[in-house]
């Protein structure tokens, strides 16, 4: 077998739903690289990007991933995996903080949540009352943080600090609101 007919076997099988429990699909079949037709069946590349904090990324732009290679081979009908390699990983910080930040604020209610803000008529007291709430909340939690894989560990720092410049917009954007509500509602 030589290597166009190699390729178009594992198109037509990864079409046909082999791989898929190693998250194989069909998106994939464009990417398959380094077809080697030996002795072991054939193997194959395939270049993937999971979300550098494990979260959902299929079809959209992600701000944090990890470049891996994924080799399979194709053993008759199936395609099973041999190995993979991570070979780099690219975060954009601050964007992934302000994905933290806004998935974090999905869950919040703000005057359920921070009512001690919602007293509050002075800005720079809730400023400082924010920040000291939004300091106890540990935004490097979801962080596997190794030197060789994932999220780098020399950036948490940096990227704690846009969590909480991010997560400080939002809070305080909600306090305003908030405020403009019960000065509306007093008059």
């Amino acid at each position: 077998m030589n290597e166009e007919e190699a390729r178009r076997r594992i198109v037509e099988a990864v079409l046909a739903g082999a791989g898929a429990e190693h998250g194989l699909e069909e998106r994939h079949a464009d990417r398959v690289e380094e077809v080697r037709v030996n002795n072991a069946g054939v193997e194959f590349v395939v270049e993937r990007h999971p979300h550098v904090l494990g979260r959902q990324s299929v079809g959209m732009a992600s701000p944090g991933f990890e470049r891996r290679l994924v080799r399979y081979r194709l053993e008759g009908a199936d395609i099973v995996l041999v190995d993979e390699d991570v070979v780099g990983v690219e975060v954009d910080l601050d964007a992934l903080a302000q994905e933290t930040v806004d998935q974090w604020t999905e869950g919040i209610a703000f005057e359920g949540d921070f009512p001690d803000l919602v007293a509050l008529s002075d800005a720079d007291a809730a400023r400082s009352r924010a920040e000291a709430r939004l300091g106890e909340f540990d935004w490097a939690a979801d962080l596997e943080c190794r030197d060789d894989v994932g999220f780098p560990a020399a950036q948490v720092e940096t990227y704690v600090a846009h969590c909480m410049r991010h997560a400080l917009v939002w809070v305080l954007g909600a306090w305003a609101d908030a405020r403009a509500d019960l000065e509306a509602d007093d008059a």
